[in-house]
């Protein structure tokens, strides 16, 4: 896989030995650069910073014969700061996994930038979050144990959470938490977003009780839990998956749907059913645009 931003590519190639080298092309030269990384790991979960020309990764230490003990402390699990522009490489975080479990069997741990490139939540093997600073080692903190995260807010100071069947948003400011009551109690959502222009937040659902041109739905709730309910009408009848995209400007959603038959208890859902589409939801209009594009993540021009 890959992630860039307007000057430069950085790919993460397999080897056949079941490990990563991480590379970083200059999209305008077309030079390109291999990052000094131990022989025996595995490269996950790239991204970008929004800001500057620098990028954090996760890396996973394989136990292959040959490992040595000291690189499996330094590389499992551990979040990575690459400056671009300076050429350097920098632990921002260890969070290893002190088990006899291979570390590369465990697949949840994330990093995920704030809108202003300064904070970086950080998602341990165990499903604790951490906050941490992006752009220099400081002490992580510790927000708790969640499920999903829909990231920061416009302000870059709050963060929602998926908290059973209610969304948390997390006052960094505050250090406290503030809960969006029973927003899941009766169907499966979205992982809360905030909107771009707004402190609202904004989710798909699948109601349980769902009618036949209801079982897509698109919610926008205020943070004492009132909500506005728009349905996406779509025929065949169509179920999410993933995550909802929003446009900068907050009037298109972008979905990931299937119409593959879904039961009505599935909360998991099919992580990649074959018949997936996109779909383009106008907001404004309450209108479906377009539903006939298959693709991958997009990105919105501002």
């Amino acid at each position: 896989f890959f992630g860039r931003n307007e000057k430069e590519l950085a790919v993460v190639v397999p080897r056949a030995d079941n490990t990563d080298e991480l590379r970083v092309v200059d999209l305008g030269t077309r030079e390109e650069k291999t990052l000094d990384l131990p022989r025996d790991v595995r490269v996950d979960n790239l991204s970008f910073s929004p800001v500057d020309n620098q990028f954090v990764f996760i890396t996973r230490a394989t136990r292959k014969a040959d490992a040595s003990e000291s690189d499996l402390e330094a590389y499992s699990n551990t979040l990575s700061r690459y400056d671009i522009d300076s050429e350097q490489l920098q632990p921002l975080d260890t969070l290893s996994a002190k088990s006899s479990v291979p570390s590369v069997l465990y697949s949840r741990e994330s990093a995920l930038y704030s809108r202003d490139g300064q904070a970086l939540l950080y998602r341990a093997f165990d499903e604790e979050y951490y906050l941490i600073g992006a752009t220099q080692t400081t002490a992580s903190v510790l927000l708790g144990k969640y499920l999903d995260s829909g990231g920061f807010d416009r302000t870059n100071t709050k963060l929602t959470f998926l908290s059973g069947s209610n969304a948390a948003i997390y006052d960094a400011q505050a250090g406290e938490v503030q809960e969006v009551p029973d927003i899941q109690i009766d169907g499966r959502i979205s992982t809360p977003v905030f909107l771009h222009n707004s402190d609202e937040i904004l989710y798909l659902k699948k109601p349980l009780d769902a009618k036949p041109d209801e079982t897509l739905q698109v919610y926008i709730a205020n943070v004492d839990g009132e909500a506005q309910k728009q349905v996406v009408n779509m025929q065949p009848q169509a179920s999410f998956f993933g995550e909802p995209v929003v446009s900068y400007d907050d009037r298109y959603v972008l979905i990931e749907v299937t119409f593959e038959p879904q039961d009505s208890d599935d909360y998991v859902g099919d992580p990649q059913p074959k018949d997936s589409q996109l779909v383009l939801y106008d907001r404004l209009d309450g209108k479906v645009i377009d539903s006939g594009t298959r693709g991958i993540h997009p990105i919105w021009n501002r």
